[in-house]
């Protein structure tokens, strides 16, 4: 059992949930665009709008390009993260206004769906899209910005790098209640391994407690 407004699921679920909401607002937007005779889209509807139907009843009405944070809890912005299926949605949908179709179309089929073992995730596609077109810093940025918009960041934060003894850094430690944190991506541009170690002066006798809060997009330390 899952719901729409949920962003904290298994990354496998949201990446198939997502897969299966954006391929149907694609074909629309193809038939809006080529065939618009064909559509049976209501009148004044986006071919991005999702529509579930229970019988004559409509059990889920959503437009997944431009989800309504109403839907939210406190009606904050809860379609985020690659753990979303909906955020899934709307970053396939964002590249496929930006750069077509076929582009979205090819790194399934040519990376996913027989290019490699890995997991079927957004991560996977990323790394696919990466893989396939080796994009250039425009295009890069232009991705990253459609990633990021649903806080999704699929690069190097500005620790790295942070993989090896002799290439940390060293935290302050806090004796106050209140500690300044740092946020990670913990995200490596290579298909090699990625540690990420961070170091602290530590007192013979004292006791220490480290923590990370606010996971995101399936990261578990």
């Amino acid at each position: 059992m899952h719901y729409l407004t949920e962003n904290d699921q298994d990354l496998r679920l949201t990446w198939s949930e997502g897969l299966g909401g954006f391929f149907p607002a694609a074909v629309k937007t193809w038939m809006a665009q080529q065939r618009p005779e064909l559509l049976s889209t209501a009148e004044g509807l986006s071919p991005t709008h999702f529509v579930d139907t229970y019988g004559s009843t409509a059990g889920i009405s959503i437009d997944m390009a431009n989800p309504n944070t109403l839907f939210c809890p406190w009606g904050q912005d809860c379609f985020v993260y690659s753990s979303s299926e909906v955020a899934v949605v709307k970053i396939l949908i964002g590249l496929m206004n930006q750069f077509g179709m076929h582009a979205v179309w090819d790194t399934y089929a040519n990376y996913m769906a027989k290019g490699t073992a890995l997991p079927a995730t957004l991560e996977t596609f990323w790394d696919g899209w990466i893989t396939q077109r080796a994009p250039g810093s425009e295009e890069l940025s232009a991705v990253q910005a459609v990633f990021n918009e649903r806080l999704v960041f699929y690069q190097q934060d500005r620790f790295e790098m942070d993989n090896s003894v002799g290439m940390y850094r060293k935290l302050s430690v806090c004796d106050t209640g209140t500690c300044d944190s740092e946020t990670h991506h913990l995200y490596y541009d290579s298909f090699s391994g990625d540690r990420d170690l961070v170091a602290f002066d530590g007192i013979k006798g004292r006791n220490y407690l480290i923590e990370t809060v606010e996971l995101s997009n399936g990261a578990d330390t």
